[in-house]
């Protein structure tokens, strides 16, 4: 499953909650589980990022 956030973020808060919410969607009763990982990808420096023009969260 993909996650795509809205906004850049660096707090490992917003990161662990979208890697959950991945989770919850493949998540299959009955099956048995070994291993999980999770991919990052499309960095950008810390104050380099555009927000959206609608966006209600500030930087």
């Amino acid at each position: 499953a993909a996650v795509k956030s809205s906004l850049p973020t660096q707090d490992s808060r917003d990161i662990i909650a979208a890697a959950c919410r991945a989770l919850n969607h493949v998540w299959r009763e009955g099956y048995r589980y070994m291993k999980a990982g999770v991919m990052l990808a499309d960095f950008t420096p810390s104050g380099i990022a555009q927000p959206g023009l609608f966006d209600k969260s500030s930087p």
